[in-house]
């Protein structure tokens, strides 16, 4: 699995806004932190950066809902990613 493979482009309006309690920014952050850390550890992760993983696939599931547009299809983008590492994770 390559960083290439992994690259977002982060839109401006996720800034500064909050669907059901959930920051965009730092869902994103959250989300293409752990895509890297994956990535850079050659498969790997700590049992807290699985959580986060996880929590990370349930938010972007509420959020990919409640968007349109660019938004949507950014948040459908970051959790490809997720469910990518995911699927990775299960197969080792």
């Amino acid at each position: 699995m390559s960083e290439e493979n992994y690259k977002f482009n982060i839109p401006d309006e996720i800034y500064g806004q909050v669907i059901d309690g959930i920051d965009l920014q730092i869902l994103s952050s959250d989300s293409v932190r752990i895509i890297e850390a994956y990535v850079k550890q050659e498969g790997e992760l700590s049992e807290i950066q699985e959580r986060v993983l996880h929590q990370c696939e349930r938010e972007l599931q509420v959020v990919i809902l409640k968007t349109e547009g660019k938004l949507r299809e950014y948040f459908k983008q970051v959790l490809h990613g997720i469910m990518d590492v995911i699927k990775k994770l299960k197969h080792i």
